[in-house]
């Protein structure tokens, strides 16, 4: 007969929670809050894939375990050391991040718009992606959901208006994210039971990552560290949580395993411990580089692609607008706040034009 442990228990949970944020509104609300921070900016989409992925992660983390799964004669090709899957994990997950970054330059690229820009969609609703932000690999998800669901309950934004513009090549790369997930699953296999609930969470917020908020996105950067902390210094980050929060069992099965170095000579002891924690600085450093480098804030610089007739900006504080055949290339006050301008340009804007592109302006938040 086959016996649930606690943590299968959990992930059963989970897949009904996610079950009922997919019918219901009120529950979400309950819940959001507490997702937004590792989230990147919760919502109902978001959080129903993190609960649904999350005890997917949960209830089949042990299953080379199980009795069926032992007797299927597995080619030699997958009787692979699990370490060998974390690294190939991160490997493809880092590869999909940073393609997605490639296609959102190769996007503008196509329209002539430069590179720091908020993208928008409008037809036939909004969806917004940038470097900072990405969802190219959404709007192909999304694509399919709509394919395969008669209706999407309300609170549920799949971004499928972004895919028209998004290069074929990068919409047969989205086969790799579900081929990345079964990789994740694998390299949970025969792990400590901390490890394996460690790796669940932060796999899960890597796959929701890459395709919701791509490269520079919270929950994109905790996967790939995730993978890093588990592959190059588990046993001491063990130790050390269980130090911080008197977990003695966690601390007498690591103290004999950490491997921390006793002489500043012994540097390649010392890389290995603080790689991890060096690679999640770097691309933290990385953002806020990105983020103040490409912002102007001098004026907002906007196009709008194929605008109607009706289109109108005389409520907005504007500092020159210029017309051609099928755009219309404005430049704004930069008194404007970035996220608040770009919801009210959604607004005014629908139904009116093709897209429109934002300049952006990371000092307007401070």
């Amino acid at each position: 007969m086959f016996k649930l442990n606690k943590y299968q228990k959990l992930g059963f949970v989970c897949i009904i929670l996610s079950i009922i944020l997919f019918f219901s509104n009120s529950v979400d609300l309950v819940i959001r809050p507490f997702l937004h921070l590792i989230l990147m900016g919760s919502s109902k989409g978001k959080d129903i894939l993190f609960f649904a992925i999350f005890g997917i992660f949960l209830i089949f983390s042990e299953m080379e375990n199980w009795n069926i799964i032992k007797k299927i004669p597995w080619p030699n090709f997958l009787k692979k050391d699990h370490d060998f899957y974390l690294k190939l994990g991160f490997l493809l997950l880092l590869s999909l991040a940073l393609w997605g970054l490639i296609t959102e330059v190769i996007i503008r690229y196509n329209f002539g718009i430069g590179v720091f820009t908020i993208f928008t969609s409008m037809d036939p609703s909004m969806t917004s992606t940038s470097l900072l932000h990405s969802h190219v690999y959404k709007s192909v998800l999304g694509t399919l959901i709509n394919a395969v669901l008669v209706s999407i309950p309300q609170g549920i934004h799949i971004g499928n208006s972004l895919s028209q513009y998004v290069p074929w090549y990068t919409k047969y790369l989205f086969v790799l994210i579900p081929v990345l997930f079964l990789i994740m699953l694998k390299s949970l296999q025969n792990k400590t039971k901390f490890t394996r609930l460690f790796l669940s969470m932060t796999m899960t917020l890597g796959l929701i990552g890459v395709m919701d908020g791509g490269f520079f996105s919270t929950p994109c950067v905790g996967g790939l560290y995730g993978f890093l902390v588990v592959y190059y210094d588990y046993s001491s980050f063990t130790y050390w949580i269980g130090r911080i929060f008197g977990i003695k069992k966690w601390v007498e099965n690591e103290k004999d395993n950490i491997n921390i170095p006793k002489k500043w000579n012994d540097y390649k002891k010392i890389f290995k411990v603080l790689l991890p924690h060096l690679i999640l600085i770097f691309i933290i450093l990385l953002r806020f580089s990105v983020a103040f480098i490409g912002s102007n804030p001098e004026y907002y610089d906007v196009t709008i692609m194929n605008p109607s007739d009706n289109c109108d900006l005389s409520q907005y504080n504007t500092l020159n607008i210029t017309e051609t055949d099928n755009s219309i290339h404005a430049q704004f006050n930069s008194n404007y706040n970035e996220m608040e301008l770009e919801n009210s340009l959604a607004r005014s804007l629908q139904g009116k034009c093709d897209w429109f592109s934002e300049s952006w302006n990371i000092y307007s938040y401070l």
